[in-house]
């Protein structure tokens, strides 16, 4: 049984311009800021008891709608692509 989500999970090419609209404009807590193994950045930013996790990645490609071609997915004018998301859960089924 799903009871949340417990974390959405964003890459995107401008981490900078994505960190500050989240923490500064919208004025979300980050919770954790850093590198990543592979030296990309990274900020975990908590909004009740889900976290939003940013990872920096200069190759992220935006989602397509696969008729159009048009961009889908983008969030505000930042480019940051929903990489993945976890939903908490009771039990499994």
């Amino acid at each position: 049984m799903f009871t949340g989500i417990h974390y959405i999970t964003l890459r995107t090419p401008t981490f900078d311009a994505c960190r500050a609209l989240y923490r500064d404009r919208l004025r979300l807590r980050e919770t954790a800021h850093g590198r990543r193994p592979d030296g990309r950045r990274l900020s975990i930013f908590q909004i009740g008891p889900t976290s939003l996790e940013l990872h920096e990645d200069p190759t992220a490609e935006p989602a397509r709608h696969p008729e159009t071609g048009a961009t889908v997915n983008s969030m505000f004018d930042h480019h940051a692509w929903v990489n993945h998301f976890a939903f908490a859960m009771r039990d499994a089924f």
